[in-house]
């Protein structure tokens, strides 16, 4: 009897750090948010977490939903809008999707996913302080980017340009094939 306690114990300790289907819980800030959940509400001061904050958190992604700043962008999605929420301690609720297409405006909050590269750069408020960038993957030689948001593999900077108003004022580069 001992022994199956025991293992259902490690079973459910080695279950928190990846979660096998969709979950939301809620986690006390002095917890840690366990692998793979992200926060989507932090409720300040509230009753059974002493002086820190609860969070609400899941492992369930989708189009269109928003995640507090505090987590990071999972790998492969990109934030499209970000404002400062009271329901996510007054920092970034960020809205993220993994829909990405030629031309589409996403926040430079998190890196571009791999072959995506950003054509122009400019400070907007629907980004929460951080840049609006123009992205895509069609890539071509002597293509024109913004150095700062990244070279995609297979690719070497041919040329730059430093000071650039259309990447926000940082490197404007030329791009070619390896």
């Amino acid at each position: 009897m001992l022994l199956a306690v025991v293992l259902a114990t490690i079973g459910t300790v080695v279950g928190v750090g990846v979660p096998a289907q969709a979950a939301t819980t809620t986690v006390c800030a002095n917890l840690g948010v366990p692998a793979g959940f992200y926060i989507t509400n932090i409720e300040q001061a509230p009753a059974g977490c002493g002086y820190f904050a609860k969070y609400t958190v899941t492992t369930d992604l989708y189009d269109g939903m928003s995640i507090c700043a505090q987590s990071l962008v999972p790998a492969g999605w990109v934030v499209t809008h970000a404002q400062s929420m009271a329901n996510c301690a007054n920092a970034n609720r960020n809205t993220i999707t993994s829909r990405l297409s030629n031309g589409m405006a996403v926040c430079s909050t998190a890196p571009l996913p791999t072959g995506w590269v950003a054509t122009n750069a400019q400070e907007v408020p629907s980004c929460g302080g951080k840049n609006r960038l123009l992205i895509t993957s069609s890539l071509y030689s002597g293509m024109s980017v913004c150095v700062e948001w990244g070279i995609p593999p297979g690719w070497y900077l041919a040329s730059a340009q430093a000071y650039q108003p259309n990447c926000w004022y940082t490197t404007r580069g030329t791009i070619k094939p390896a």
